[in-house]
């Protein structure tokens, strides 16, 4: 029998950084139809964890491509409540009996191609993990993966916290921001934005945030007319103050499932201090303001 809460990942990579995916059949009935994977599969109940990701790779590639090292990190899918074990594996260059037997198509990807597939969230939620392993294996891999994100999404570099978007439309998937996160989050920089205004004179401001970590900015203020905060992924203490620095009142922004009830969008004065502090692992959301605006429009409060 199937444990459908278990499951195991291989990240099969070679000596040049790439690594092997495979691309999910086309068909309604499978989670992310047509996407890109690890390779690997569900535990059975007589298995452990080594022997159902080798069965699962003799399965599904016909060998075990290498030797099996220990396992990495682990993920909880949030669509299946399935724990997820990720194992490396380095591959045997001598190896040549890769066949494919399940799935659409297989292919060998450099990390910072990932950008350009439609990956599932067990990838691209993870990507940063991935990134982590590789660090010491692939030379300015951070710079290589900045560079392609730059090219590839047609965004502006300000700083090392800041991007621009070039032109409108401008499109952003949760992919896109996951992969952003990781990056952020391996340049250990913790506060990080888009600006999806092509410049500060845009009479509308949007911008995505992410906190890569817990953080907190202000207590500041603006001096623009209209301002909201809206979450897409963790949660949100905002707090607001008066001129003196007295705590008038807060409020918990969150996308959590488990509070049905919970605050997702608030909008705010923007001439009232505010502190905005991420209380999650990370944070990713969507802050909104009235502009033209510079630097000099912000307020800091004296403490």
């Amino acid at each position: 029998m199937i444990k459908r809460n278990i499951a195991v990942k291989a990240i099969i990579f070679r000596v040049d950084g790439t690594i092997l995916l495979q691309r999910r059949d086309f068909t309604n009935h499978i989670p992310y139809p047509g996407t890109w994977n690890f390779f690997g599969g569900y535990v059975e109940d007589n298995e452990n964890l080594l022997q159902a990701l080798e069965r699962e790779l003799n399965e599904e590639i016909g060998c075990v491509p290498g030797i099996i090292e220990s396992e990495i990190f682990q993920w909880k899918s949030n669509i299946e409540s399935t724990i997820n074990h990720y194992f490396p594996i380095y591959f045997n260059e001598n190896n040549t009996d890769l066949k494919l037997n399940e799935g659409s198509d297989f292919r060998w990807v450099s990390i910072e191609n990932f950008i350009e597939l439609s990956l599932t969230p067990s990838v691209y939620e993870n990507f940063q993990e991935v990134l982590l392993f590789l660090t010491n294996k692939v030379i300015n891999i951070e710079e290589k993966i900045e560079n392609k994100i730059l090219n590839f999404y047609e965004l502006i570099k300000k700083n090392d916290r800041v991007y621009y978007t070039k032109e409108n439309p401008f499109c952003i998937s949760r992919q896109q921001m996951f992969i952003l996160k990781s990056l952020v989050t391996i340049k250990n920089i913790p506060v990080f934005r888009i600006c999806m205004h092509t410049n500060d004179n845009a009479d509308i401001h949007e911008m995505i945030m992410i906190h890569s970590k817990p953080s907190k900015v202000g207590p500041l203020k603006q001096l623009k007319t209209s301002l909201s905060y809206h979450i897409i992924e963790g949660e949100l203490t905002i707090e607001l103050f008066d001129e003196q620095g007295i705590k008038l009142k807060d409020y918990i922004v969150s996308n959590s499932n488990l509070k049905d009830n919970a605050t997702t969008s608030i909008r705010l004065n923007a001439k009232q201090f505010r502190t905005v502090s991420s209380v999650s692992p990370f944070a990713i959301f969507l802050e909104v303001g009235s502009g033209p605006f510079q630097d000099s429009d912000t307020i800091w409060l004296k403490q």
